[in-house]
């Protein structure tokens, strides 16, 4: 029990660490958009992107980081709950979200910690730390 816990502590941590990092930066971003989509044009950045950005963009942006924010909750959620033994299904979706590329903050370092999150997961000796 306390190997299977040792092997799933570092990609825990690592999907704890995007997570909370995420959870920062996608109210960010929103608010980036709204305010580059609200500027007044006559800043020369403020003009190049004035094709880019938009309502439309603003509104995209909202669902994006809405997704991004809801993955972030659940892949902290499953990541601590794997520092535990808790929640083997749960540590499992966590896993898999992290492995979706670019759906939430720093999505080159969450598939990393995913896969290997699946890989320990996979482990009988591991599973069976969750029953």
């Amino acid at each position: 029990m306390y190997d299977a816990r040792q092997r799933l502590k570092w990609p825990a941590i690592g999907l704890i660490l995007t997570s909370a990092f995420a959870l920062l930066a996608q109210p960010l971003v929103f608010l980036v958009q709204i305010g580059l989509a609200t500027s007044r044009l006559d800043h020369p950045v403020a003009m190049a992107l004035a094709g880019l950005v938009g309502p439309q963009s603003v509104a995209v942006t909202a669902v994006f980081c809405g997704v991004g924010f809801l993955f972030a909750v659940l892949i902290l959620a499953g990541a601590t709950g794997m520092l535990g033994g808790d929640n083997y299904g749960l540590a499992i979706t966590a896993s898999v979200l992290a492995i979706i590329p670019c759906t939430w903050s720093l999505c080159f370092i969450g598939p990393i910690f995913g896969v290997w999150a699946l890989i320990e997961l996979g482990r009988p000796e591991v599973r069976a730390a969750f029953d």
